[in-house]
C-alpha cells in the first residue's frame, strides 16, 4: 500500500438467531479507533456486506483491527474480531528541476507534476545547483542547462553517474555547444543564433487522447512559444511534434 492512498476493507457481518439485536462495529488502527457504526439484527439468518474507506497516512506496517460487540446469548466471541496487517509504503518519485535562475516555466513543470502525488519535486536554482545530491532523483529536468551563464558541468556529470534519467528543456538561454558534448543522442547546431516562433495546431490523426472543444478553441488564443529549432533538425523536429499531436 502507497502513502496516501486510499484503501476500503469489505466487511461482512453474519448473525444467526439473534433477531432485533444490535451489534457494534468498529475498526482500529494500532489501537485507535477510526470508525465505528451500529448494526440493527433484523433477521434470524443476517449477513450484511459493510465498506469501511480508510486512508494510508503512516509509512511501515499498520495494524487493524475489527470488532463487533457481543448479543444477548452468543455462544462464542472468538470470531467477533479480525486482525489485519498492512504495509505501507513511501513510493513517491523524487524529480529535480535545476535551472540558473527562476523562470515562470519552472514553476509550471513543478505544478504539473505534481498533480501526481506519487512525485515529489525539488527545484534547485543557481548556487544551490553545486549542493544537489543526485542519488536521490529518478529524473532531473535540466531548464535551459548547460546555459550560457551557466554550464552546470559538475551538477550533469553527477546526474550523468548516478544514472539519473535526464529531460533538457532547451531555449535561448541554452548552451548548445556544451548540449551537443554533455549528451550523444542529439547534435544540434543554431541557425544564426536565433529562435523561431511555434504555434500549436492540432493534429487529427492523433487518437492517444482528446481535446474537448473548449480546449480546442484556446489553441487559438495562445501566444507563440519561442523555441531553438535548427535547420538541419527541423524536419524531426516536426515530425516528433505532429506524432505527439501538437502540429500537424
Amino acid at each position: 500500500m502507497y502513502l496516501d492512498n486510499e484503501f476500503t476493507f469489505d466487511i461482512q457481518v453474519q448473525a444467526y438467531e439473534s433477531k432485533g439485536e444490535t451489534t457494534q462495529l468498529s475498526v482500529a488502527e494500532n489501537g485507535k479507533k477510526l470508525k465505528e457504526e451500529n448494526i440493527a439484527i433484523n433477521t434470524n439468518g443476517f449477513v450484511k456486506d459493510v465498506q469501511v474507506k480508510l486512508k494510508a497516512n503512516k509509512i511501515g506496517i499498520q495494524k487493524y483491527t475489527i470488532d463487533v460487540s457481543t448479543v444477548k446469548n452468543e455462544i462464542t466471541t472468538k470470531n467477533n474480531s479480525q486482525t489485519i496487517f498492512v504495509e505501507v509504503i513511501d513510493a513517491r518519485q523524487k524529480v529535480l528541476i535545476a535551472g540558473s535562475a527562476p523562470h515562470p516555466d519552472i514553476a509550471t513543470l513543478k505544478q504539473a507534476i505534481e498533480l501526481n502525488k506519487h512525485y515529489e519535486v525539488t527545484v534547485a536554482l543557481a548556487d544551490d545547483l553545486n549542493a544537489v545530491d543526485a542519488n536521490k532523483y529518478s529524473l532531473a529536468v535540466l531548464y535551459q542547462l548547460p546555459g550560457n551563464s551557466n554550464a552546470a558541468s559538475a551538477l550533469i556529470n553527477k546526474l550523468q553517474e548516478a544514472n539519473v534519467s535526464l529531460w533538457y528543456v532547451l531555449g535561448a538561454q541554452s548552451n548548445i555547444g556544451a548540449f551537443n558534448q554533455v549528451q550523444k543522442s542529439l547534435n544540434l547546431s543554431r541557425a544564426n543564433g536565433s529562435v523561431q516562433e511555434v504555434f500549436p495546431y492540432p493534429d487529427a490523426n492523433f487518437t492517444a487522447f482528446n481535446l474537448d472543444v473548449t480546449s480546442l478553441k484556446q489553441l487559438n488564443d495562445y501566444d507563440p512559444y519561442k523555441c531553438l529549432l535548427p535547420m538541419s533538425v527541423s524536419m524531426e523536429v516536426i515530425r516528433l511534434l505532429s506524432i505527439s499531436g501538437l502540429v500537424e
